[in-house]
């Protein structure tokens, strides 16, 4: 999202190290091969298009306009 507004998130992202778990996980994700396969299902959405969606719909609220450097489905 940072990129996609052009922002460096280090300017706005603050890290407490008190609350970090000591077993976080690095990296999750799903995996819809299965459900694919089972019932043809395909996401409407990517991620990112969901990303820039939210984007548009905060720069219009805020702003009045929508933001010139996202991509909708």
């Amino acid at each position: 999202m940072f990129g996609s507004l052009d922002l460096d998130w280090h300017q706005f992202v603050e890290v407490d190290q008190r609350l970090i778990r000591p077993e976080e996980l690095n990296s999750l994700k799903g995996d819809s091969t299965k459900l694919r396969k089972t019932i043809g299902w395909e996401p409407e959405y990517t991620f990112e298009t969901m990303l820039d969606e939210m984007i548009d719909f905060w720069m219009v609220e805020f702003k009045g306009k929508p933001a010139t450097n996202t991509t909708t489905p």
